[in-house]
């Protein structure tokens, strides 16, 4: 098999659409009229709160107020609530409950609402449960480090975002963030992304190191440089997680998955890996897990057939492109916006 060249992407366009968050207005009133809370919120409680505004369905609010009862924000909680639920039990509105205020992206038969919770690590500014409509860009990481995570076509919910250190002399700081899209209650895709997160380090990363050696023996590989950082693309069958075990950001994946009532494939699925480190020792990893397709065609076979291969090494390569530029926050687009629609100028990758 041949490898598959790289063209240069398309100058990038930085128009996005506004996002405007609803504002209700019932609520409001009833909060005017309620007693204010003694205690300012929390981060968390305020976090969980700005989630449940995004979501905007009964369980979101019910999520939050099972979480702070007595909380700043319950009064409009119950006051939204309340609305909801009278809302769903207007004439005409019988079928359109089933799945009316479901965030984008997510089947009839998930509910990130279930798992609406501040992201444990501080290198994101999203929550867990938070859907995002590719194609696009998200940022994350600390001041001098930013970059931006180049996110496929499609509606990804945050199953985990968790941060862990480096296995260096000196250990840097690395965090984690397992998006994953669904068709009904069925996951499909997962899209794994480890970067660090804060400034420190040098010399080589390990995953670097291994591409070269090709450990373990890839399907496909190919060494590209973008400017001033260097790439490795690989493609094998592979799990989610199949050396470290069910841990860090992959256990509270696999947890949020069950919760949304999805279920993680624990069989092998093709594993798309983009690693990327640049000439001051930043780095990104980005693997992505497609189940489905081969995988069930080809259910013997440990090697994913030539067609496949081919189509998603051209992927790869197109996403690698993009990617090198997001390791620097030179991508020319504004952030994607938790439950908004996909940038009318979106990045122009393949699914």
């Amino acid at each position: 098999m041949s490898l598959i060249g790289c063209t240069t992407p398309l100058r990038l366009l930085a128009a996005l659409a506004a996002s405007t968050c609803p504002v209700l207005c019932a609520a409001a009133a009833t909060a005017a009229s309620s007693p204010p809370s003694a205690a300012a919120p929390t981060a968390l409680e305020a976090e969980y709160w700005r989630s449940a505004e995004r979501v905007g369905t009964a369980d979101a609010y019910q999520a939050y107020l099972a979480r702070f009862p007595e909380g700043f924000f319950a009064p409009l909680a119950r006051a939204a609530l309340a609305k909801t639920k009278q809302d769903g039990a207007a004439p005409g509105n019988a079928q359109a409950t089933a799945t009316d205020g479901l965030p984008p992206g997510a089947g009839p038969d998930v509910q990130p609402a279930r798992i609406a919770a501040a992201a444990p690590s501080g290198a994101v500014s999203f929550a867990i449960g938070d859907v995002f409509q590719g194609p696009g860009s998200i940022t994350v990481g600390w001041l001098g480090v930013k970059k931006q995570l180049v996110v496929p076509p499609g509606k990804w919910v945050v199953l985990a975002a968790e941060d862990s250190r480096s296995t260096h002399t000196r250990p840097v700081h690395l965090t984690t963030v397992v998006l994953g899209r669904f068709e009904g209650s069925t996951l499909r895709t997962t899209l794994e992304a480890i970067f660090n997160s804060r400034p420190g380090g040098g010399g080589t990363w390990t995953d670097m190191l291994k591409c070269e050696a090709n450990e373990p023996v890839a399907a496909f590989q190919l060494r590209r440089t973008f400017a001033n950082v260097n790439v490795c693309l690989q493609l094998r069958a592979s799990k989610p997680n199949p050396s470290a075990g069910w841990t860090g950001a992959w256990a509270a994946a696999r947890t949020n998955i069950h919760a949304l009532g999805a279920r993680l494939n624990e069989a092998e699925g093709l594993a798309t890996r983009v690693i990327l480190q640049d000439n001051v020792f930043n780095y990104m990893r980005v693997s992505r897990f497609d189940w489905g397709g081969w995988t069930d065609a080809a259910a013997a076979s440990s090697t994913p057939p030539l067609n496949v291969l081919q189509d998603r090494s051209a992927w790869a390569v197109t996403y690698a492109g993009f990617a090198s530029k997001g390791l620097g926050k030179n991508l020319a687009t504004e952030d994607l916006v938790p439950g908004g629609g996909g940038a009318p100028y979106g990045l122009p990758i393949p699914d």
